[in-house]
Formats: C-alpha cells, sequence, structure tokens
C-alpha cells in the first residue's frame, strides 16, 4: 500500500473505499504521526495508520482523490443537469413567467393560472 502511496499506483475502487472509511480526523492524525513511542506496542489497527501516515502524511487525500477520479464523469453529468434546471427556473422568473403567490408566498406558474 506504501508503494502505490509513494508511486501513484491506483487501487481497486473496492480497497479505496475500505482505506478511507478508516480516516481520522486531523488532531487524531497528528498525534498518530507525532508518536514517538515503540510502534510495535501499539493496536494494529494504529500500527498501520502510524507507518502510513509516517510515510505519507496525505496519504488519506490522496486515497479520496483517487476514490473521486472514477465517479467524476459522472458527477460532471448530474451538476450540468441541475444547472440547466437552475437556468430555466431563473430565466422563467426573468420573464414573467413565475409570480409569487401572496397568500402563501411561493412562486406559482402564472400561465398556469391564467
Amino acid at each position: 500500500m506504501l508503494d502505490a502511496l509513494h508511486d501513484g499506483q491506483e487501487a481497486s475502487v473496492e480497497t479505496l473505499v475500505r482505506l478511507t472509511k478508516i480516516t481520522r480526523a486531523q488532531d487524531e492524525e497528528a498525534k498518530i504521526i507525532q508518536f514517538s513511542g515503540n510502534a510495535d506496542k501499539l493496536a494494529n489497527a494504529e500500527s498501520f495508520l502510524y507507518h502510513i501516515l509516517r510515510a505519507v502524511p496525505t496519504a488519506f487525500l490522496r486515497l479520496k482523490a483517487w476514490l473521486f477520479k472514477p465517479s467524476y464523469h459522472c458527477e460532471v453529468i448530474q451538476l450540468k443537469e441541475h444547472l440547466k434546471t437552475l437556468e430555466k427556473g431563473c430565466n422563467a422568473h426573468v420573464t414573467g413567467r413565475f409570480g409569487i403567490d401572496r397568500k402563501t408566498g411561493h412562486m406559482t406558474n402564472v400561465s398556469a393560472i391564467m
């Protein structure tokens, strides 16, 4: 795993998901990195984290970035669809096709009322 982190070799999505689940808060990572005792006396999980974080302090940021890469294209498509919806709503508002219902304060489609 350390070689992959150092060399930028990507792992399977399943492995990345599992590894990102053990991510610690920044203060916990700092404590693990600053540990100066015998690493062999740490529990297995802490020892694993200690060795990874000592070798690659940004290991979990790299893992998250690698995990995002496969889903990037789908995320962009989804965001574009949301932006189109927002644009249509803004255009409808600007052209006056929507009005505000004075009783409820909600936006309504003026063409549906008329």
